[in-house]
């Protein structure tokens, strides 16, 4: 174990792997893991959430959510509620933090064109 200060920032390494297991905290957050940013949300990305969300909600039903969740290799039981309001909120931002609102979104279209 090593621990090394850098300006504001504290590295703690420890153990590890080739790919260097770290535990950071800068300024009071805590970040585990390889250290990375996320992207920050853009208007499109929000707009295209709102836009799957509000087709799930008005245009799916429970049973077709899970249909979609399986086509998109997104487990339906781990998502949280049980309200096609809810599921639907919920499996449009599991799609988004995986990188698949785009398929989800088309998906959407293939099953209830316009």
């Amino acid at each position: 174990m090593s621990k090394k200060a850098r300006g504001n920032s504290v590295s703690i390494h420890i153990g590890g792997n080739a790919a260097g297991a770290k535990i950071t905290a800068v300024g009071g957050d805590l970040h585990l893991g390889k250290q990375h940013t996320q992207p920050e949300p853009s208007a499109r990305s929000d707009a295209r959430a709102q836009e799957a969300y509000h087709a799930l909600r008005t245009r799916f039903s429970l049973e077709e959510i899970a249909g979609l969740c399986f086509e998109l290799g997104i487990e339906a039981d781990d998502l949280p509620g049980d309200t096609r309001q809810s599921r639907a909120r919920a499996l449009t931002q599991h799609a988004a933090r995986l990188g698949k609102l785009d398929d989800l979104l088309a998906l959407i279209k293939r099953e209830r064109p316009l």
